[in-house]
């Protein structure tokens, strides 16, 4: 999902400069397609490749803040011993961060939501129930990276939540029609306003 905002994450970057105009930023996405969370967690302390392109392990960029994602969309099941691997996995990411790079700040993530009638039609094209199936367990992991942050008392970035319409599921608006998974421009631009909104809020870039 990160991965798809943009190597150079061309809206976080803009917005940061409009809001630290002062400021000199350098950004790197370290998002990956189609990775679950303990892949996430390696790339930390590991180099990896992406794209023909290397990564060096993040720890060694000795980054100011670290964005942490959601991760739900490439989730494991949906049974609560699922979700509690989910949630230990985060309690990993953070330790490690906290041990690893103490100075670095923390930014959690929620993403926008799917919306379970058009949930990857274009690229998936599954059957109604299937839909259904998969926007529920994606939605049980972000409320769950959801209750973690705040447990965990760390600044939330919620763009979940703004992105639900009526019938409480994406509205898809903030969702790319092309494949119905991924951020639309619009999804991206709420994305970023609520990372910068979050970085404001608590301070973090003096």
């Amino acid at each position: 999902m990160t991965d798809t905002l943009g190597k150079d994450l061309p809206h976080l970057s803009s917005l940061l400069k409009q809001n630290y105009p002062h400021k000199n930023f350098v950004l790197l996405n370290y998002g990956q397609g189609a990775t679950n969370i303990d892949q996430g967690l390696y790339r930390l302390t590991h180099p990896t490749k992406y794209l023909d392109i290397d990564y060096p392990p993040l720890f060694h960029l000795n980054p100011d803040i670290i964005i942490v994602e959601s991760f739900a969309y490439n989730h494991w099941g949906g049974e609560l011993n699922d979700l509690n691997r989910h949630w230990l996995a985060l309690v990993k990411i953070v330790d490690a961060i906290k041990n690893y790079s103490p100075e670095t700040k923390i930014v959690m993530l929620a993403t926008i939501s799917p919306n379970p009638k058009i949930y990857g039609d274009g690229i998936l094209n599954w059957p109604t129930n299937r839909k259904w199936d998969a926007v529920i367990t994606t939605k049980a992991y972000l409320q769950n990276f959801i209750n973690f942050a705040n447990a965990a008392y760390l600044p939330l970035a919620d763009a979940y939540n703004p992105s639900l319409n009526g019938d409480g599921h994406g509205d898809p608006k903030f969702i790319n029609p092309t494949d119905n998974l991924h951020p639309s421009s619009e999804g991206k631009l709420l994305i970023t306003q609520k990372i910068v909104d979050t970085i404001k809020s608590f301070n973090l870039i003096k």
